[in-house]
């Protein structure tokens, strides 16, 4: 059970969406398994990241657990397709660079933007398919029947093409 955003059609979407967020967000970047009840070692070291002021490290206790705790609700948000705090930090930033004439940097941002609505985009799209139960999509005479977003038989001219009429294997060797 987690949290999914998609579908992405790249490794380098996949890639940009993430740099949006944690471009504006202090998401720790750190690979520490942190569980529910995490104790940080007394000697834990502070990530890189965090040294550098780009994001909290709660691995190493050097952050808050309530403001930490915050950072990660607006990321929750933004993947369940509420992202109006991180596109407007994101644009703030645009606007910044834009204004600063650094217009390299502004389109870089920019594209992180159209980066992220196109996943939440794609994301608001699949989830329509899911949650709409059984849907026939009619497109040049073939007619697709869909259920929870899934293709479960197609028909053309009359004849209904499933798993059981093509006689399909029940698994792959």
């Amino acid at each position: 059970k987690g949290i999914t955003l998609g579908p992405m059609t790249t490794k380098g979407m996949a890639r940009d969406v993430v740099d949006a967020i944690e471009s504006v967000v202090p998401l720790r970047r750190c690979t520490v398994r942190m569980g529910r009840n995490y104790v940080a070692p007394a000697d834990a070291p502070v990530c890189s990241a965090a040294r550098l002021g780009l994001a909290e490290c709660p691995c190493s206790g050097s952050a808050d657990a309530s403001s930490y705790g915050a950072i990660v609700d607006t990321v929750v948000r933004t993947l369940k397709g509420d992202a109006q705090d991180v596109l407007a930090l994101l644009t703030d930033r645009m606007t910044s660079h834009s204004q600063n004439q650094r217009f390299e940097e502004a389109a870089f941002v920019r594209d992180r933007i159209d980066a992220l609505a196109r996943a939440l985009h794609r994301q608001a799209q699949a989830d329509t398919l899911r949650d709409g139960g059984l849907q026939d999509i009619r497109h040049e005479g073939i007619t697709y029947r869909i259920n929870q977003g899934v293709l479960v038989e197609t028909v053309s001219s009359e004849e209904v093409c499933n798993p059981e009429t093509l006689n399909l294997p029940k698994t792959l060797e």
